[in-house]
């Protein structure tokens, strides 16, 4: 029976009912991704974009939208749902035409598209907008489903309007954006009506310079709050650009087309990316066309010097171009850099005047510097390509492309001859920086933790804390430490295979990411002392310097041990493994779905994934609504409590959020481990804890706890409290997992803590 079929089985009907309910949340300025479906289910709208925004249908939340049918007949609507990778039994109601649709959600499957059939024909008007409501009435914390959808791009404004256009006056702007600009006023005047909009909170100053336009332009640049250089000829983009640059007085200086319109969070996810790395010295948008596709996700250069937009023409909404990374150039069209670095290279090379590859030679310079060069995928720019220039190679500033590219070439034709040839495909080329600065930060984590000896050193604050309220809970299930949990598991392994009534029985033991091997070496010493003796353990990790030492400690239990040294890229598994572990070493891998679909393959059909590890967000930083709690506990501690350790520094007026993962591996992917974990495998156990306590046993703060203080006890049990009681509630997710898996085929019935189920605990990246 298939999902159609099944969705008609579980069909509750349709009410005629002209009064939708009432909501506390509309959501009426993003598009599910949808098409209505006409006569034997053929597609009667254009196709939609695949959508990277869900939206959780809580009981309160409405989402608004509409079609355009080319026909008059409307039978359903295809959709494309999340479901949290669990089964729902909540209903979803479908608005049109004033005639409510509602179905059961159980059937749906996890970001894949269903057809949803109407109980009864809807009529329409071919080529008139269909108004269309999605709901849930009767969603929970926990039974609940999201609407994958993308955003609705703003409106092109198509009658000038001269009244004033206030920007707040601003004496130290944090960016300077310059617009360099001739004629195509109405671009101009809805491009400064998107900024006007947009990112307010980011202190912006908006620098004009009108290349000699003899349209309205000076009209409405006389009616708004911005510096205006008027130009008394044409002094091309490049000149105009190093114009405005001039007299900006903002730590970054934006390049921004006046044929685009930004989006919100456009100019404050760009900063974000600069703040949380100082590396970074130029940062890009993703353009999108006004009719929806993709401009241009980065740019790449071949060999040859010739340029391609990543992506584009296709979905902008696609995972491959939601993203950020190194890129070869990002488009002048909408591009910040820092004023340091732009005043430290000169700016914009004149040699490229009037226009064309300035913006890849500043990006080119800026790497020679020592600065990357990233695309900002959260970054969102509508642009009228072509306004200004036209789109005739031939003639006009377009000439002006093929001219320069043979300048660049010229200049840059030694680090040119790095780069992939012309006809490489683009998703291959794309990733050449990527897996430069891969391999850059592989050599930093391998050098960082050559003269690390202890790992998984602790404050003892961190103790008092895991004795008194971690302990009690894990030993419900068997066991007190991570040692002890591996061994339960290896010991059901060994009884249910019988392994040791014959020498020929071998229990096949890994351990991914084994680092110096302590915990290894213990759980070695613990098998042996319980009389297991045939197993072997094989410690995997990427670092030799480290291995090495495991090598030395282990001393006489070495026959039992084996020590292989290769990253996960490059691994091949020896055999199937009874147990996989992974003990604190998750949150370091970039290729989780790799990983994870090697230990798929290596495990026995029977066997056991092993994990104790972290689960939170990238870099080990906390959600808002966590941060939130901590900064309201910060603000109790005196200084002395505020002094991070490992960064030697004092975080006097708010905890810094930092993202650890810009500088090494730590954390890089933290938030993907359980959404990636549930979808793999089946869960037979699995234990969830701790969030904001982190914060205030962790080394960085932890070692300014004194454990025998019984006030610095109070207040560690205060906060374990809130913390706890907030996971429990589901305002807070846990960031600490230990759970052992089996093979998704297995179907295993998790057990866990309370109602701390693996599908609860998950925090999805773009919850609204």
């Amino acid at each position: 029976m298939n999902l159609l079929q099944l969705l008609k089985n579980t069909w509750l009907g349709q009410k005629n009912d002209s009064q939708t309910p009432q909501f506390s949340t509309l959501i009426e300025d993003r598009l599910p991704a949808s098409t209505l479906l006409g006569e034997q289910r053929a597609f009667i709208t254009e196709a939609t974009c695949y959508g990277n925004i869900p939206i959780t249908l809580t009981k309160d939340t409405c989402i608004n939208f509409s079609l355009i049918p080319n026909s008059d007949v409307i039978t359903g609507i295809r959709l494309r749902f999340g479901t949290y990778c669990r089964a729902n039994r909540c209903h979803v109601t479908v608005q049109i035409n004033d005639v409510a649709h509602r179905f059961n959600t159980s059937y749906l499957v996890d970001n894949e598209y269903v057809d949803i059939p109407f109980s009864a024909l809807q009529m329409s008007k071919s080529g008139q907008a269909v108004a269309i409501s999605i709901y849930s009435e009767d969603a929970a914390e926990d039974n609940v489903v999201a609407l994958w959808c993308s955003r609705i791009p703003p409106t092109f404004i198509q009658a000038l309007d001269l009244k004033s256009i206030a920007f707040p006056k601003v004496i130290s702007p944090r960016v300077s954006i310059i617009i360099p600009v001739f004629n195509k006023v109405l671009y101009t005047y809805n491009c400064l009506l998107t900024l006007l909009a947009c990112d307010t909170e980011i202190s912006q100053e908006i620098i004009i310079v009108n290349n000699a336009s003899t349209d309205e332009t000076a009209a409405l640049s006389a009616q708004g709050t911005f510096h205006i250089i008027n130009n008394l000829e044409n002094q091309g983009f490049v000149q105009a650009c190093r114009q405005g640059a001039e007299i900006a007085n903002g730590e970054f200086v934006l390049f921004l087309n006046n044929d685009t319109q930004v989006m919100p969070g456009w100019l404050s996810n760009m900063i974000k990316i600069m703040e949380a790395d100082p590396t970074v010295g130029i940062t890009g948008s993703k353009l999108i066309y006004p009719d929806g596709r993709l401009q241009e996700a980065g740019g790449i250069i071949f060999n040859d010097a010739s340029g391609w937009n990543y992506g584009r023409l296709q979905d902008p909404t696609l995972p491959q171009f939601n993203q950020s990374r190194a890129v070869d150039y990002c488009s002048g069209a909408s591009l910040m850099i820092r004023k340091s670095l732009w005043e430290l290279l000169g700016g914009f090379d004149m040699r490229y005047a009037p226009a064309y590859y300035e913006d890849t030679d500043l990006c080119f310079a800026a790497r020679q510097a020592g600065y990357k060069v990233f695309y900002c995928h959260e970054s969102e720019v509508i642009h009228h390509e072509g306004v200004t220039a036209g789109t005739d190679i031939n003639s006009g500033y377009k000439a002006f492309q093929a001219i320069n590219h043979d300048k660049f070439r010229e200049k840059w034709q030694a680090v040119l001859a790095t780069h992939y040839p012309p006809g490489t495909p683009p998703e291959q080329a794309i990733e050449r920086l990527s897996q430069s600065d891969y391999q850059s930060r592989i050599a930093k984590e391998i050098d960082n933790y050559k003269q690390v000896e202890n790992v998984h050193d602790l404050p003892e604050i961190a103790h008092y804390w895991s004795n008194k309220y971690l302990l009690p809970i894990v030993s419900q299930f068997g066991f007190a430490n991570a040692e002890e949990f591996y061994c339960l598991y290896i010991q059901r392994i060994c009884q249910a295979f019988s392994i040791g009534s014959s020498e020929n029985e071998v229990c096949h033991l890994i351990s991914i990411g084994a680092g110096n091997c302590d915990i290894e070496i213990k759980l070695v010493e613990m098998l042996l002392d319980k009389g297991l003796e045939h197993f072997t353990l094989e410690c995997l990790d990427i670092n030799q310097a480290m291995l090495d030492r495991g090598l030395a400690s282990a001393q006489q239990l070495a026959s039992k041990m084996q020590f292989t040294c290769s990253d996960i890229n490059g691994w091949q598994p020896k055999q199937q493994y009874h147990i996989v572990i992974a003990n604190q070493s998750l949150h370091h891998f970039v290729e989780l779905e790799l990983l994870f679909d090697k230990i798929d393959h290596a495990l026995h059909p029977q066997g056991y994934f092993l994990t104790h590890d972290m689960i939170g967000r990238n870099g080990h930083q906390r959600w808002p609504e966590a941060l939130e709690i901590v900064n309201e506990l910060w603000a109790t501690l005196p200084e002395r409590y505020k002094y991070n350790h490992l960064l030697k520094r004092v975080e006097l007026e708010e905890y810094e959020n930092w993202d650890c993962a810009t500088e090494s591996f730590e954390g890089i992917r933290a938030q993907d481990i359980l959404p990636l974990l549930v979808e793999k495998f089946s869960f037979d156990l699995f234990l969830a804890y701790a969030n904001v306590i982190d914060i205030f046993i962790d080394r960085c703060f932890g070692h300014n706890f004194d454990a025998n203080d019984p006030h610095d006890q109070a207040f560690i049990d205060k906060v374990h409290q809130i913390d706890q009681s907030a996971i429990e509630e589901g305002r807070i997710k846990p960031t600490h997992i230990t759970a052992a898996m089996t093979k998704k085929s297995l179907n295993t019935q998790a057990r866990s803590y309370k109602e701390l189920t693996p599908e609860f605990c998950i925090r999805w990246a773009n919850l609204n």
